[in-house]
């Protein structure tokens, strides 16, 4: 029998890190994707191929999205979960200096 591959393909270090919430979102909204983790050892070849050289990287349709608070709002509106009460912008932005902050300073112990 054929199978069709997953629709999106998400690119990321061997953690969870900044991709977790996107794998959440996936799967939470039941959505197939190849979780593709590649090996630290690799990263210096998969760099130059990676949007502005970054990851998380969510492919969709050929197009990939980058930035793990774009990718996740893209998500949430693909499993309906935009009907959440609003918050300011500037709470956005709060949120994701601290989230990408704490982040960075864990992966920057991994790596």
């Amino acid at each position: 029998a054929y199978t069709m591959a997953p629709a999106y393909k998400l690119t990321y270090f061997p953690a969870k890190a900044l991709a977790e919430p996107i794998r959440l979102l996936m799967s939470y909204g039941k959505l197939e994707f190849e979780d593709f983790r590649f090996d630290r050892d690799d990263w210096p070849q998969i760099k130059p191929t990676m949007p502005f050289g970054q990851v998380p990287v969510l492919e969709f349709k050929g197009v990939e999205a980058h930035q793990s608070i774009a990718i996740c709002r893209y998500l949430a509106k693909q499993v309906k979960l935009t009907k959440l009460p609003s918050i300011s912008t500037k709470q956005v932005r709060r949120l994701k200096k601290n989230v990408e902050s704490s982040f960075s300073r864990r992966l920057s112990r991994s790596i």
